[in-house]
């Protein structure tokens, strides 16, 4: 999926989410695709205003998606209650939060056997975490995620697992 990056340049009162305000190209600072703007030579003018999009879901919010290297995972019975993700920034690996929805059983179960593979004795994160029912693993394997926002702790907000696969 193509994530269109816009910044609306003037705000009419009432057209803000119409296809009659003006928008150009920017880089937003969590944008997924920002190394591909930085080459493009794309750049955020003023900042304010900044909408990375992908889609708009049924209730006509915005969500981004994005690749998250899986960290750890929370096990259940038979395969993985949730997913642990982070994100590298320069030669760091940070706590990006975690995931917990958007696979079946079976899913669950594949992802389970795959991360039983790459068990590590303790997190790989850059600061370690406290989360005594995590399973840390070797970040080998990548989650593709629909996000809604970024929080303000730098963690990801209302998150749906999309994809799963080795790096």
């Amino acid at each position: 999926m193509v994530i269109a990056c816009a910044r609306i340049r003037k705000i009419r009162p009432g057209l803000a989410r119409s296809p009659q305000a003006e928008i150009d190209l920017f880089v937003p600072h969590n944008c997924p695709s920002f190394q591909q703007h930085s080459r493009s030579g794309a750049r955020n003018k003023s900042g304010l205003g900044a909408l990375c999009l992908s889609r708009s879901t049924a209730t006509g919010r915005e969500t981004a998606e994005g690749q998250f290297p899986v960290v750890g995972c929370i096990k259940d019975p038979s395969g993985v209650a949730a997913l642990y993700l982070g994100k590298k920034e320069g030669k760091k690996l940070v706590y990006m939060g975690k995931v917990g929805t958007g696979w079946d059983p079976t899913t669950s179960g594949k992802m389970r056997r795959a991360l039983d593979t790459v068990i590590s004795p303790k997190s790989k994160l850059s600061k370690q975490l406290k989360k005594p029912k995590a399973t840390w693993v070797e970040p080998v394997f990548t989650a593709e995620i629909e996000y809604r926002d970024i929080t303000s702790e730098g963690l990801l907000r209302a998150s749906a697992l999309k994809g799963f696969s080795r790096s």
